[in-house]
Formats: structure tokens, sequence, C-alpha cells
């Protein structure tokens, strides 16, 4: 599957979002990633790389520090 046309966006509390403009699929597609240990969105590795990515095209996420980004990848050895 393919879905066209993915926006991702921060919001002002650092909440990434996810939703496309594909009209396939626009109405049931909304979906957010949050770096918040309390939210049932956590997601700290795919925050990070979600982040990243917003970073690299100079989008500010909030509560995302380029220079404290330590992806250990997998069985926690650094990469």
């Amino acid at each position: 599957m393919k879905i066209d046309s993915l926006n991702l966006w921060a919001d002002e509390f650092g909440v990434i979002h996810l939703t496309t403009d594909d009209k396939d699929v626009q109405a049931n597609f909304h979906t957010f990633i949050s770096n918040d240990p309390r939210s049932t969105r956590y997601h700290p590795t795919a925050f990070r790389q979600l982040a990243r990515t917003l970073y690299r095209f100079g989008k500010k996420v909030p509560g995302y520090d380029p220079g404290n980004d330590h992806d250990t990848g997998r069985r926690g050895v650094a990469r």
C-alpha cells in the first residue's frame, strides 16, 4: 500500500502529527507520536526518528534536542 502526500508537523507541545492529503485515506488517517512517557502515544524511537527528519527540513520540534540525539539502535548497541 502506498499513501501519497504524507504530512508531518509538530505542535506547540512537541507532539508530532502524521496526516495525508490522499483522498482514499484522508478521512481516516491522522495519528500522532509523543515523547511524553505519560502519553498513550509515547514512542521514543519513532519520536526521535520523526523529529530528526523534521529538524533536517528546518522545522522545530519542542522537546527535541538534536545535540542530545543518541540513537542506541538494536539491543542497546550504539550505531
